[in-house]
This record gives structure tokens, sequence and C-alpha cells, in this order.
């Protein structure tokens, strides 16, 4: 393997917990494009996020009878092992693939941390395009995307330059060397005025932020959404109430309001044919409440987002303090006995101390299925309780916990310890 065989990949997602819904693959060797691989995904239960369509214009319907990504990693995976990756704005291609190997339960096996052509150049698919000559007319598409990434590598490994001078006028905003869409709004839009508006509709008095382009003018939507008496804001915070998202939203403005939705801040997204009825007269399923509270919803993707793993036989959770949910398969007492033996602290109530949640196999099946058992229940409470505005808990399961004590033990010879998994499991 040269220094110019590499793969390029890009991810489209369909969900903002980032469930691939197209894979782009593009593999280079000896310096030449070899061939690209564009694959279709039917992510988790088909699910789409309407923001994510925009984008991309992948729907459910155009991946109902596609394969799930672990049939579909069965058949590419073995193109990641062993090579250079390489992405545009890898952080997020890198992430998305991680968080489906989670999602699958499959061991990330021989994968490289991704290379960024971002972080190369400092500047986006399209600005490059037109820096090197290059078609940027299939934007969003995994496998032309993916591509790109090639060429933008190999021009780097050949020492090829881009020309900036080409970068279009109208996609380009000087000043930070990124994709500019549309004009800011500032000045007397972004000043609250009641003023009559009627106070019955979702607007009134409701921060508002604006995202992305539609086919009516951004300022004749804020002037709009200002006569209702909305407190248009420019940045999104966690007294939000809506988000009116067009097409191209900014990737910023997306990944925090993601976020909080996924914190558990009942944030709305609404879209241009939301705005519409509403500006049609039909309120009755848009209403907000003003303040907007902390409400997390505890789901499958929670535990996903934020499952650790071991890596090899490093002791991760040394030192750590964990909380045991309830349904072990075997004795509790047994469980608490092999973690403490790795050094960590056990608990069976949550507080602020608590660095690891370890949930029960019983509790994850259910969870997966949408049920929320009593101890998913117990976290969700305590974390809408509780002050804090991130869900930074981390989670592992029964069985990630004894699989490493098996492996552990046959790899240290400690007896001890093997003992007690042994009994434990005679219980399961």
């Amino acid at each position: 393997m040269t220094d110019k065989s590499f793969i390029a990949v890009d991810f489209e997602t369909a969900t903002s917990s980032k469930m691939i819904c197209q894979i782009g693959i593009t593999i280079v060797k000896n310096g030449i494009i070899e061939d690209t691989i564009s694959r279709l995904v039917q992510p988790p239960h088909n699910k789409y996020d309407r923001a994510t369509i925009a984008i991309h214009h992948i729907t459910p319907e155009k991946t109902a009878s596609e394969q799930t990504f672990d049939k579909v990693w069965d058949e590419i995976g073995h193109y990641f092992v062993g090579v250079p990756i390489v992405a545009h704005n890898a952080a997020f291609d890198e992430d998305a693939l991680y968080k489906n190997l989670d999602y699958y339960n499959i061991m990330p096996m021989g994968i490289s941390p991704f290379i960024c052509t971002y972080m190369i150049y400092g500047h986006s698919l399209e600005d490059l395009c037109d820096a090197f000559k290059m078609s940027d007319s299939n934007h969003h598409d995994a496998g032309f995307d993916s591509l790109c990434c090639a060429h933008f590598y190999l021009n780097h490994l050949n020492g090829v330059m881009p020309d900036y001078s080409l970068v279009r006028e109208h996609n380009t905003n000087r000043e930070f060397g990124k994709v500019k869409r549309h004009e800011a709004l500032h000045g007397d839009i972004l000043k609250k005025d009641l003023t009559g508006a009627d106070p019955d509709n979702p607007f009134f008095d409701r921060k508002v932020v604006i995202t992305g382009v539609f086919e009516m003018d951004r300022k004749e939507i804020a002037k709009h959404l200002k006569s209702m008496g909305a407190d248009i804001d420019s940045s999104i915070t966690k007294r939000t109430n809506y988000v009116l998202i067009g097409a191209d939203p900014g990737p910023a403005k997306i990944e925090k309001l993601d976020s909080l939705i996924h914190n558990g801040f009942n944030i709305r997204k609404i879209y241009e044919d939301d705005l519409m009825a509403i500006l049609s007269g039909d309120w009755e399923d848009y209403h907000s409440n003003k303040e907007v509270l902390k409400d997390l919803d505890f789901t499958y993707e929670h535990y996903s987002q934020h499952h650790l793993t071991f890596d090899g036989l490093k002791n991760i959770i040394a030192s750590k303090e964990l909380f045991f949910g309830k349904a072990l398969h075997g004795t509790p007492e047994l469980f608490y006995q092999m973690t403490g033996n790795l050094g960590a602290f056990g608990n069976w109530t949550l507080d602020r101390n608590v660095n690891i949640c370890i949930l029960s196999d019983s509790t994850l099946e259910k969870l997966k299925q949408g049920v929320k058992d009593e101890t998913i229940e117990y976290i969700q409470d305590f974390y809408n309780k509780n002050k804090s505005i991130v869900f930074g808990y981390e989670f592992m399961s029964e069985s990630d916990i004894l699989e490493y004590v098996r492996k552990r033990c046959d790899a240290y010879d400690d007896d001890v310890t093997r003992n007690l998994y042994n009994t434990y499991c005679k219980c399961i």
C-alpha cells in the first residue's frame, strides 16, 4: 500500500442521531481512482428527519426496500480495514460511522482515524470544486461527494494547489471562505414588537430562529413573524421556541438544535409548509409553551450515542463510579463484586458523581422496542429534575462488562474474578 492508496468516504444521514441512509466510497490505488461505490441504506425503522431530507432529498420511499446498515456493512466493511480513510468534514463522517457500528453492535476492527480534507484546505466542498475546476452539481449524493473528496486529497498529495480566484462570487462569503446562501438578519427586525399582534397566534412572544433557504424571501418571512409578535433571534439557545428550517440550513445551527433536543429541550422544528399554514390562519397544532422546559424522552438512540466500549484489555471502568440498573440476569451482588475487582465503585442510585450507567441486557432489549422499564424511567426522571442542560451520562451494557471480565480473566489468569464470573453466569 503506497501513500497514494486510500479510500474517500461520505455518509448522508437520515436523522439528527446520524443514522446513515447513503454510503459513498471512492477507492484509490497507487494514485489512480479505481471505482466509486454508492449504496442507499435503510435507516432504523426507515425514520427520517425533515431537515435531513431537505439537504439530500433522500426519502423513506427511496430506502423502503434497501438493506439496513449491518447488512450493507457485511458487503462493504472490508474496504475500511487497513487503509487510510479520507473525508471532507471528517469529524461528521467518522462520528456517523461509529454511531451506526455501535447501534448494530458491530466491533470496529482495523479502522484508521479519518483524514479530513476540510482541515487541509479550510474550504467547503462547493468552493473547492470551483477552485479545482470541478462540478459540484450533485453535492449531497454520497458517491459524488466521496469522489470529490478523493480528487481533493490526490491534489494535496500531488502538490496541486487550488485557485480560489475561481470560486463563484454568489457562493462565497469572502470573510470566512464558506458558502453564503442568504444575508444574515440584523437591525430592527431582531427587536421584538408586540404592538397590534394577536396574542393567540403561535409566534406571539416566542423566540424564533430562521435558518436555510426558502421560496419566500427571508426578510419577508422575518417581517411576517415580527408582525405576529415573534422575538426573532440569530442564534439557537435553550430558550428558543421555534426553529424555521429551509433548504441547506446552517450546519452549526442544526448541530446546536439537535444537541439541545437530544438533551431534552422541547424546541419545535417547523418548515416552510408549516409556516404557510400558520400564516393562512391554521394555528391549532402549532402552539408552544413560552418556557422551554427540559423534558427528555430517553430512547435507544440516547444509549447508542453515549455507549462506551472497551478497547482491548484496557480497563476503562477502573476508579469510575458506576450505577447499576435493575433486572440484571444474575445475582446483583456478584456483579457488584466483579466490577469492584476491576477497581470500580458500584452504586444502586444515581447521583452527580456517577460516571457510567450499567444497563441490563433485558432493559436494552425492551428499549430497542421502544419500551421503558423502571431503570430507564428512573434515569430519565433524575435527569429532567436536575439542573444540568447536557445529557452527559455514559452507558455500558451488562454483556459489555461480562465479556470484558471473561477476556481479562483469561489474559491475566485471575481465578478469583473468574469464579465470580462463572457463578454469575450460571444464574443466566
